[in-house]
């Protein structure tokens, strides 16, 4: 006689992106070879909750709701597998933030561990998720201080060794000595490094806002999400603030070369 084998597990991912396609995949995996009636979904709506037994039924009742305006955007959804061992359960629980995936059966580890498997992969293959947590405030705020560290090591670097050699003194009319910039030299170079320099912590950080915005944890319900690479799957909007952002750069780095050059000029 087979001894029960309890199995209780909870694993987060974060960054699933969630479509029409992509749940309509994961409700057919679920479903399969369970009886009729083993899978419900369910979503709330502010203070109205919602629950059918297949996805097309539950947006039907959010959509005929009158308590739901019309198009308004899904930020949670439910999937709850009931196992064919009693009181086993498989719930996905999806939201605007992270997907957890929980595994809970007093009896039947096999059926819990397959189904398990089964949905981590997809949840990694096809919705993009990934096993772990994003990173963290802090991480962002170092990044964004590593830039900033750099330009002024290079404003400290500049000012002490390069521009004094483009120097030279000088007797005024009252015998007075001064430094002023020597006869036919610009210092041209630290121009173009510095413009360089800028040029790189914008690429860098409008690399981190495209892969940020393109990578977000993503649900449509009624709708298919975008394909491709991390610039296709930006949103109009996104892609937008992503192109004045670049404008903004270079129209920062031109002003600043063309003011830097008027001043250094003999």
């Amino acid at each position: 006689m087979d001894m029960p084998s309890p199995y209780a597990h909870i694993k987060r991912y974060y960054g699933c992106r969630f479509g029409r396609a992509q749940l309509n995949k994961l409700s057919d995996m679920v479903e399969d070879d369970l009886p009729p009636g083993s899978v419900s979904f369910a979503t709330q709506f502010g203070t109205s909750p919602f629950r059918a037994g297949s996805l097309a039924a539950l947006v039907a009742d959010v959509e005929a709701s009158p308590d739901v305006a019309v198009n308004r955007p899904w930020d949670n959804l439910t999937i709850a597998v009931q196992g064919p061992a009693p009181d086993s359960v498989c719930k996905i629980e999806i939201d605007s933030d992270r997907t957890a995936l929980a595994v809970e059966t007093p009896t039947d580890s096999t059926w819990a561990r397959g189904i398990e498997a089964r949905v981590s992969e997809f949840l990694t293959a096809q919705a993009a998720g990934r096993l772990e947590q994003p990173s963290p405030p802090s991480a962002k705020r170092l990044r964004t201080s590593i830039y900033g560290i750099l330009l002024w090591a290079f404003a400290l670097w500049y000012s002490t060794t390069v521009y004094p050699g483009y120097q030279e003194e000088v007797v005024l009319a009252n015998g007075k000595r001064a430094l002023t910039q020597a006869s036919g030299e610009a210092p041209t170079s630290g121009l173009i490094v510095l413009s360089a320099l800028i040029l790189w912590c914008l690429s860098g950080a409008v690399r981190h806002f495209v892969r940020m915005r393109g990578d977000k944890a993503a649900l449509a319900v009624t709708a298919d999400l975008p394909t491709g690479n991390t610039w296709h799957r930006l949103s109009s909007t996104d892609k937008i603030a992503t192109v004045g952002a670049v404008l903004a750069g270079l129209a920062m780095v031109g002003t600043l070369v063309s003011a830097g050059a008027d001043v250094l000029k003999p």
